[in-house]
């Protein structure tokens, strides 16, 4: 599969509702970055099965409120992946790297280094927002749930050009 957008959300807190509706609008081949708080092990094997179900790779890290592994439910195999990755002890944070581009991936709620990563996403505080740091981006995608629009984020990786999709509303923001 040509894996051309990669999603990210967090903070989505078993919120069904919402799960199902960010999935309904994921509808061009991607992988998934989830930046932790799946609030339970139900919602976190609900999210992975919809990736499944769309052939999307899924790659998430644990947030405060997890208090379970989280890569023990994600089904894909390294190998079967055009990407390399690698996750800390206790799934705090993730290293991915696809298309040339080192992404590092937290919840937020704990230190991390900026280390070599081009781009850190991270959730805790269900704020979109994008900081730039010398040659860094650090991104948060905002927050499914508990915050005053959910969102989540689409990037284009051939374009390099990132978007939020606001389930109310749509912004367009270029890296």
């Amino acid at each position: 599969m040509d894996y051309k957008y990669l999603y990210v959300l967090s903070d989505s807190h078993s919120d069904m509702r919402l799960i199902d509706q960010v999935f309904s609008i994921m509808t061009e081949p991607g992988f998934v970055i989830h930046c932790g708080d799946f609030d339970s092990e139900d919602a976190l094997i609900t999210i992975n099965g919809l990736c499944a179900s769309k052939g999307f790779p899924l790659f998430g890290v644990a947030g405060n409120c997890d208090r379970f592994e989280v890569s023990r439910y994600l089904e894909w195999k390294a190998s079967d992946l055009p990407c390399s990755f690698s996750y800390s002890r206790y799934n705090a944070s993730l290293l991915l790297e696809i298309s040339a581009l080192k992404i590092g991936a937290h919840h937020g709620h704990l230190p991390y280094d900026l280390g070599d990563t081009d781009i850190l996403f991270h959730g805790h505080t269900h704020l979109k927002k994008i900081d730039n740091h010398d040659r860094h981006l650090t991104i948060n995608p905002g927050a499914l749930v508990k915050a005053e629009v959910p969102t989540f984020m689409k990037i284009n990786l051939g374009k390099l050009q990132s978007n939020y999709l606001d389930l109310h509303n749509y912004e367009f923001i270029e890296l």
